[in-house]
């Protein structure tokens, strides 16, 4: 159980770091400035980390509102 978990906790890692690093290069070639760009790729791979954790590697905890989770 712990060993599993702790590959979908890795598996989200990597899947968020693709994301941020595809999110900063859109940007770039969209033509945002690099730290803008940084801000749009850090926030992006931020959210699709939590949505996969939450959903795949810590799924039995109970159901909270996903807003009051977020902003905790």
């Amino acid at each position: 159980m712990i060993g599993s978990q702790f590959v979908r906790f890795a598996v989200a890692g990597v899947v968020g770091f693709v994301v941020d690093a595809a999110l900063l290069y859109l940007a770039l070639a969209c033509g945002f400035g690099f730290f803008e760009g940084r801000i749009v790729s850090f926030m992006g791979a931020v959210w699709v980390t939590w949505r996969l954790n939450r959903r795949h590697t810590f799924r039995e905890r109970p159901e909270r509102s996903v807003w009051v989770e977020w902003w905790r």
